[in-house]
Formats: C-alpha cells, structure tokens, sequence
C-alpha cells in the first residue's frame, strides 16, 4: 500500500512532541510491513519530505504565522501528494494540515489533543486558537475514517468535530527498555511547562513534598512554554527541583536511569505516551485521572484528580515511602507495554487503512 503521512511535526524537522513520536514510529511500522511510505510535515518556515530511514530533506520555504500554517501549505502539499500518488493519506487533527489540501486519495485522520485543550493566554491567542480549531474541523470533516489514540478522545472528538470514530489504535512506544536499580528518592517530569500539563499543580504538591521529605529531589524536562513554569516556580518555589529544560535522548535516558517516580499531572491527554516511556525505563507512575491517561496507566499506576495538588502529594509521598509498592506499580506497567509496540499499531493501522479504501462513507 502507497502511503502519505501528513504531520505539523516531525523528528529532525524543528521542534517534536508527541504527535512527531509517534508519527516517526508509525512510518517505519508501516514500512516494515511493506507499505510504501512517505511523511510530509509543514510548519511556519516550510515543508520537508522525508522517507524512512533517510534524513529530512527541505523541500519548501515559506515565512508565514504558524495559525496560518494550513492554508499556506496547501498547494505544496497538494502537488507534493500528487507526484506521490498515495492510496492513503493520513492527517493529524492537530495543526489542521488538510483543511485546504485536495485529491481522490483516501483520506484517514488521526485524533489527538485538540487546541481547545489549551488555554489561551490573550485575546490575540484566543482568535489564533478559533483559527487554528477551524482547520482542525475542517481536516476531520473531509476524512473518509477518524482513529483515535484512546476511548476518551473518541468521545471528545464526538464532542468537538460532530463525527464518530471508526477505529480507537493506541500509540505505539518504541523506546528502550532500561533496566536500573534505583536507590535515590528522585521523581521526574517530562513534559512542556504549561497550563494543560498540570506543572504548576505538580509545583505546589511538590512543596506540601518537601515539607515531609528533605530528601526528595524533582526534576522537570521541558521547554517552558510563554514562561508558564517560570511564573509558576516563583509562585510555589523551587526548594528541591533541578530544572533541565530539554534535554536529548541520550540525556534524558541517562536521568530516567536516576529516577524512582515519573509523575504526569496532566489536566488533559489525550493518550498519555509519558506513561509509556516511564514504565520503559522502569519508572512507577503517578498520574491524573484523566482523559487517555485514565486509560493507558488504569491500575498500573496511581490516578488523582486533576488538578488537584494535595491529592498528588499524598501519592508522591506514598511511592517515596513504599518501595515495595514502586517496584509492583514499575512491573505492572512493563506488562503493558506489549500492547503498544509500534508492530501492533502499524498492522492495526494498516487494517484501518484497508476498511477505509473499501468501504462507503
């Protein structure tokens, strides 16, 4: 099958969250079942084209804001995919990239966080926000078959886009199994510091932590979005927490290796891929009881409400002080982890792939 992944970002190509992670994992799953693949990604400066297993390659430069991004993009993108000739092309809901794309291809889009999930800061972001929500509509409406990462993004794009999904495909990991022997009390966040990743609720459990464990040491890994977790470190402190920002892989695996704890306090997610890469490196869970969270961490982990910080201090304090308990909640999430190779995804996505060429809308 003739393949074309659409995404606002992807590894090599500026910066990457989780929809380039998985959307590089899913590229090689899908060519090592013999698809033929090709991942086109566009944002504010350009396009690149890349194949599997080869560098990205600028293919088009443009200078436009990134809320605009959809609409500037579209004619190469259009002309991209129609030297390509796909069978299938698949888009992100988010960064809205079919809105303005057109061709007889088949087209499946893929629901993650929508930008509603996140809160605007201004006015001006609050318009750049509809905008950006427009074209994420926009791609959905057009899609011959919507996957969701989980259950509960099946339900909110129902609520958001007006359109069922035909196929809910968990993410795939596909990172590398550590295996450390953990002595110290450190836990870890990784993640953007911003509003809907919960830092400033996880600032002020860490505080109600510090009080009870001296020990204790937080280290956060992210890029600090508009200055969200430097106004939150000033409000609740930073007794006791080692700002990394972002760190490359070789180093972030090297301070998973020192951690005990992953902690994912979330105010919404629409998967929780965090959790993944935690259990991975041998981490045990705390996360918010929310969204695909609730689903991908279930009992492997311990759930608190969102956004509430007493409740997650208790649970931090809970595994700092049990490590039987840690090590259980660590094994329990190993066990999961075969339920999210990038091989079951690709095959189930190719599966999708195949109803949505043969089947009427």
């Amino acid at each position: 099958m003739r393949v074309a992944l659409v995404t606002p970002e992807f590894p090599g190509c500026g910066p990457s969250y989780g929809v380039g992670q998985y959307g590089s994992a899913l590229a090689r799953g899908l060519a090592e079942r013999g698809a033929e693949v090709l991942v086109l990604t566009a944002d504010g400066g350009g396009g690149h084209a890349i194949a599997p297993g080869e560098p990205p390659r600028r293919d088009a430069t443009w200078s436009c804001p990134a809320v605009l991004t959809p609409l500037r993009a579209a004619p190469w993108l259009t002309s991209s995919l129609e030297r390509w000739q796909p069978e299938v092309v698949e888009f992100a809901n988010w960064g809205g990239l079919g809105a303005w794309v057109r061709g007889p291809w088949t087209t499946v889009v893929r629901l993650s966080t929508s930008v509603h999930a996140i809160r605007p800061g201004s006015p001006l972001r609050r318009a750049a926000q509809q905008l950006h929500f427009a074209s994420e509509a926009r791609t959905v409406a057009k899609a011959r078959r919507l996957i969701a990462h989980s259950g509960a993004m099946a339900v909110l794009g129902q609520r958001l886009y007006r359109r069922r999904t035909d196929y809910v495909i968990p993410l795939p990991w596909s990172g590398q199994r550590l295996v450390a022997d953990v002595l110290s009390d450190d836990v870890l966040f990784v993640g953007r510091l911003e509003h809907r990743k919960g830092i400033d609720v996880l600032l002020a459990a860490w505080r109600l932590v510090r009080r009870q464990d001296r020990r204790a040491q937080l280290h956060l890994v992210g890029a600090d979005h508009d200055g969200f977790g430097a106004r939150a470190l000033s409000i609740w402190g930073s007794d006791g927490v080692v700002v990394h920002g972002r760190l490359e892989e070789p180093d972030l695996m090297a301070l998973r290796a020192r951690c005990r704890i992953q902690v994912v306090p979330s105010r919404y997610e629409s998967f929780g891929l965090t959790a993944l890469e935690a259990w991975g490196a041998g981490l045990a869970v705390v996360a918010s009881d929310t969204g695909g969270l609730s689903e991908v961490v279930d009992d492997a982990g311990l759930l608190v409400p969102p956004g509430d910080a007493r409740a997650l201090s208790t649970a931090i304090l809970r595994l700092l002080a049990d490590r039987r308990l840690c090590a259980k909640l660590a094994e329990q999430g190993v066990e999961r982890l075969p339920l999210h190779t990038v091989q079951r995804c690709a095959e189930l996505t190719l599966a999708a792939y195949a109803s949505a060429r043969t089947r009427g809308i």
